[in-house]
């Protein structure tokens, strides 16, 4: 029931955010600093890796920042 529960909402706020659509574009202004990137190597599972680091922040927009991470998510998880 929970597992279902959490299912339905993540699939609500895929069709309400629609991370699929977000582009190079939009967020390529935040990914100057390098906060976070996908390593160009795969974990031993063979996974991509997202590098996080937050020291690197210099922005103020937050929804510029989650557009940026869930951007980065997305691309990792189309390479996996």
């Amino acid at each position: 029931h929970k597992a279902t529960k959490m299912l339905n909402e993540t699939l609500k706020w895929r069709l309400e955010y629609k991370p699929h659509l977000i582009r190079w574009d939009e967020v390529k202004g935040e990914a100057k600093t390098g906060k976070h990137y996908i390593y160009h190597v795969k974990d031993k599972f063979d996974r991509p890796i997202v590098i996080m680091r937050p020291r690197l922040e210099d922005t103020k927009n937050y929804d510029a920042q989650i557009r940026f991470l869930i951007y980065d998510l997305e691309q990792a998880s189309r390479i996996a």
